[in-house]
């Protein structure tokens, strides 16, 4: 079940993706779970606060996000795949990728082993 937000981002996507869930969220935007259908894989779309696209200046961030982002290209960064706008929302698709965050992994107190440190940065 996703929220009125999912559904939002759901209708905006349309028949060919379906919102799973949400994965995460911030002061700028959440981020959903959809599935292609057509493809059949995971994607992760972060969708900007809707109450914050009345703002040029957010707008303008989030182009600029875009375009940094689809110029980039490293095994570390997730790829972006479109950037899309429908019933009021404006979102970014990504490729999905598995696993938690970096305070998902730190939040039972333990430290990083330093390799795992090295790692990761």
């Amino acid at each position: 079940m996703v929220d009125a937000l999912g559904a939002r981002l759901q209708a905006a996507l349309g028949d060919g993706f379906v919102v799973e869930r949400q994965l995460g969220s911030g002061g700028f935007a959440t981020v959903f779970l959809v599935r292609d259908l057509a493809l059949g894989r995971p994607l992760a779309v972060k969708v900007i606060s809707p109450e914050l696209i009345q703002t040029r200046e957010v707008l303008e961030r989030f182009r600029r996000e875009a375009a940094t982002v689809a110029q980039l290209a490293h095994p570390n960064i997730v790829p972006l795949h479109y950037v899309g706008a429908g019933d009021e929302l404006f979102y970014l698709v990504m490729a999905c990728v598995e696993g938690g965050s970096l305070a998902d992994r730190m939040a039972d107190g333990r430290r990083l082993p330093p390799a795992e440190t090295v790692r990761i940065l």
